[in-house]
């Protein structure tokens, strides 16, 4: 849309260097000594904000977590930055009841805008298909929604029609995601997060509810914790009709988040699916820089499954008929197809940091980490046990409302 680029021709360079310099102090204030390293952070995170925002509203909301997150001291407290204040130059629209309403995100089904209310600042998703292919389901993931209460799981505050018909949802408004906190110079505390990933994905796996997309993009942080949102493609025993348990659709995960039984044809997949994707993020939060923990090509490119494969196969090793029993049954079986490559030691992928709310507790960690990106979905941990390998690494959780 012309509107997203206008903003950015709109906005002033002392606005821009304004923000770079409140990142700047927010670096400095958490302990960097060397003023020139904290404004070459700085200039790097306004850089990215600039490049990577949508809207006026978003870039301001990261600009925001990135200076507040880095002076903050709080174990609990996370980085959300208050909506800010809408300016002459920002592009608006008008969704349904909500206006203005200022566009954050984009995909093959809906839109995604910021509605500023004073009180309550929304997320408003509106769905611009009338006949969505699976495993897309704008209708199913309201009523998914609707019947989930967890606090690690984003609400459905409400749905409607606009005149055209076209379903909007509308969820509280959270700028902050776990992808843009692992970019910011001084993350949050991390592992209570992962906590928080996995009490939502029990509640969940509890009533046999698959969300089929888990990776940082999708895990939005509230002023306290981690939620859980975009149910777009998430699979429910009941409601999922065009989806039988054991016909299930292979289109589901994202990028170097997928799970490797979907790419050998695996439709009677269950909720383990999901710990194979919580696995990888929480090997991206360990790592130094968060870098995911398999490389794969845009869903565009050819050949962006062979590479995926490839990839897990030269990280974990190539599967064999004791690491991955049930792949003896899959439709394309992955043994004897490719080269074999030897597992790279954990140690060597996730090396220890100097991020000191991990020490002395690396090998708990990568443990857990271990657990869940097992090839074979049966030996995966549930999400209950992840959270207690986490408290007896010594995890606090306690305390937060």
């Amino acid at each position: 849309m012309a509107g997203v680029a206008d903003w950015k021709s709109g906005l002033p360079a002392t606005v821009r260097f304004e923000n770079v310099e409140n990142i700047q102090k927010g670096i400095e204030a958490a302990g960097e000594p060397s003023k020139a390293k904290a404004q070459k952070a700085a200039f790097a995170a306004e850089t990215e904000a600039y490049k990577d925002s949508h809207s006026l509203e978003a870039y301001t909301a990261v600009c925001l977590a990135h200076s507040s997150t880095a002076s903050s001291t709080s174990p609990t407290s996370l980085p959300i930055a208050p909506a800010p204040t809408r300016t002459s130059s920002e592009p608006s629209t008008t969704i349904g009841p909500y206006h203005p309403c200022h566009l954050i995100a984009t995909s093959p089904v809906s839109c995604v805008y910021h509605h500023p209310d004073s009180t309550t600042p929304l997320a408003v998703k509106l769905i611009t298909t009338s006949s969505p292919t699976p495993p897309h389901n704008p209708a199913r993931e309201a009523a998914i929604l609707k019947s989930l209460t967890h606090p690690n799981i984003i609400p459905l505050i409400s749905t409607l029609h606009d005149s055209d018909a076209h379903l909007i949802l509308t969820f509280p408004y959270y700028p902050l995601t776990l992808a843009t906190a692992l970019t910011l110079p001084s993350p949050p505390k991390l592992l209570p997060l992962l906590h928080d990933l996995f009490a939502g994905l029990a509640h969940l796996h509890d009533r046999n509810i698959i969300h089929r997309d888990i990776k940082p993009s999708n895990l939005l942080l509230t002023p306290n914790r981690l939620v859980i949102a975009d149910f777009g493609t998430a699979w429910h025993p009941k409601l999922s009709t065009d989806e039988p348990r054991n016909q299930k659709c292979l289109d589901v995960g994202t990028g170097a988040y997928r799970a490797p039984e979907t790419l050998f044809g695996d439709r009677k997949y269950g909720t383990e699916l999901d710990m194979w994707g919580a696995g990888c993020v929480m090997a991206e939060c360990l790592r130094e820089p968060h870098t995911p923990l398999f490389e794969s090509r845009g869903a565009h490119e050819d050949g962006n499954q062979l590479g995926l494969i490839l990839s897990i196969f030269k990280t974990l090793g190539t599967p064999d008929p004791s690491t991955w029993p049930s792949a003896t049954k899959l439709p394309t079986p992955p043994f004897e197809m490719y080269a074999t490559f030897p597992a790279v030691p954990w140690k060597t992928l996730i090396p220890p940091t100097s991020n000191p709310e991990f020490a002395g507790k690396w090998d708990q960690l990568r443990e857990i980490v271990w657990w869940l990106v097992m090839f074979e979905p049966g030996y995966r941990t549930a999400p209950e046990a992840a959270m207690e390998m986490l408290e007896l690494a010594g995890v606090k959780v306690d305390g937060r409302e």
